[in-house]
């Protein structure tokens, strides 16, 4: 349970110092320059899969087999090369704010070496501490553009400011263990780093589509960047979500995982995957429950009245959050096996499947169609991630857990007609009683995030 509040807290400062960021945005530079801006963010992280080349995936996983970590010059090296023929690219074709872009996902992607070292050492807290005071200054850096600069040249800059500040401190902190005999360039390496992980990326920048290549697809469909700003705003709500909660208990169970893989433990594998599957049902009802109840609010306050017509996009949206909970431990799976392949042709099927249903379905209903085609392929890539893990383990197919979890999560669309309707009194009285439940439930609710084995 200490991990995972450490954890979360640093992943929910990183996502809401990230959503503040979209909020003053939105409120201080209009609804149309936060559509270009979703935009610019959905390139770039396009982009940021081939110089990130695998990320903490593979990363972990070479540290799992006992690579040696003298490496992390030539990782960083092979990173930093790939994005200069980015940057010069963007800036040849004058898109600058682009280029601003490219250029912070550039420095994540040399700070997710380090952190996948310490994600692997279990100095989570160690981690956190650099996440937390990298996202302090990014706040106070939009928070005094916003309020007293007004520069939108700056607000894009802000997030590359802030994690270049991350990267001086981690490279200060650990100064002892970085040698000038580390820092030898070994193309030998090169070659294998690059031949090795080119499924990780593929992978990556086939599952980008779902969630950022949508809205590149509304622009070349000509839909107006001030409803791909309405698009953009229910669809970072969502990822927010996905990409924060499963993804703070993946980091915990995934070095399990790949232990137990490598060690051929299978039988407790899943007696494991069991219960980290009853964990993940139940946190993502919970929280498509609370984005129901809260949706109307959750816009209006943060976002504004201007974007009130994102608020039944996002109640839509809202089952996506079941299917990525449930599909991180199958990834999980695939990825600290020999079948990481699998995970290309289960990404490639999904790929096919939302750009056709995007074609065919944006033209006909504008952003509501690429938010259908966003959930059939959530569904689809949770159904292909199950089906191939049993390549790996003999698991059952949909056990009712799981079957019950997702018809639960399809309840608000059963309101969406009548959602307008319900009073802010109705909808705060049911948040109070599950509230109570889950206080009244605490001890079993918190012994869900205990991953330790045995």
């Amino acid at each position: 349970m200490k991990n995972t509040t450490i954890l979360f807290l640093s992943k929910f400062f990183e996502k809401g110092s990230l959503f503040l960021f979209f909020i003053f945005f939105g409120r201080y530079f209009g609804r149309d320059a936060f559509g270009e801006y979703s935009y610019f963010f959905s390139i770039a992280s396009f982009l940021f899969v081939f110089m990130d080349i695998g990320g903490e995936f593979y990363q972990i996983k070479l540290l799992a087999k006992a690579k040696t970590v003298n490496a992390l010059f030539n990782i960083g090296l092979i990173k930093s090369v790939i994005a200069l023929m980015i940057l010069i690219s963007t800036y040849c074709i004058k898109e600058y704010f682009l280029s601003l872009l490219v250029l912070s996902f550039w420095i994540e992607s040399i700070i997710s070496i380090f952190r996948s070292a310490f994600y692997f050492q279990k100095k989570f807290l160690f981690a956190a501490s650099f996440n937390i005071i990298e996202k302090s200054f990014f706040i106070a850096l939009f928070l005094f553009n916003s309020l007293a600069i007004e520069s939108l040249f700056f607000m894009y800059a802000t997030l590359s400011i802030s994690k270049f500040i991350h990267i001086i401190l981690v490279a200060f902190k650990k100064k002892e263990s970085m040698t000038i005999r580390e820092f030898k360039i070994n193309f030998s390496f090169w070659r294998e780093y690059l031949a090795d992980s080119w499924s990780y990326v593929l992978h990556s920048a086939l599952v980008i589509f779902f969630g950022q290549f949508s809205i590149i697809l509304l622009k070349k469909f000509e839909v107006s960047f001030s409803n791909i700003a309405t698009y953009s705003v229910a669809i970072k709500v969502v990822m927010a979500i996905v990409t924060m909660f499963p993804d703070i208990l993946f980091r915990q169970y995934y070095p399990t995982i790949t232990q137990m893989i490598y060690n051929q433990q299978k039988k407790s594998l899943i007696k494991y995957l069991s219960r980290i599957r009853y964990t993940n049902i139940v946190l993502a009802l919970i929280l498509i429950c609370v984005l129901f109840l809260s949706a109307n609010e959750l816009i209006k306050y943060t976002f504004g009245d201007e974007f009130s017509d994102a608020v039944l996009l996002l109640v839509f949206l809202s089952p996506v959050l079941i299917f990525r909970f449930s599909m991180y431990p199958y990834s999980g799976i695939l990825s600290g096996s020999d079948f990481n392949y699998l995970k290309i042709i289960a990404s490639s099927s999904c790929t096919i499947i939302n750009l056709t249903l995007n074609f065919i379905l944006i033209p006909r209903f504008d952003i509501w169609g690429a938010g259908i085609a966003f959930i059939v392929s959530e569904f689809s890539l949770f159904v292909i991630y199950k089906i191939t893990s049993m390549k790996v383990l003999k698991l059952s197919y949909f056990p009712k857990s799981e079957i019950i979890g997702i018809v639960i999560s399809f309840f608000p669309w059963v309101f969406l007609p009548m959602y307008t309707w319900i009073s802010v009194g109705v909808r705060f009285c049911v948040m109070l009683i599950m509230g109570m439940t889950i206080v009244l439930f605490r001890k079993r609710f918190l012994q869900l995030f205990n991953f330790d084995f045995g």
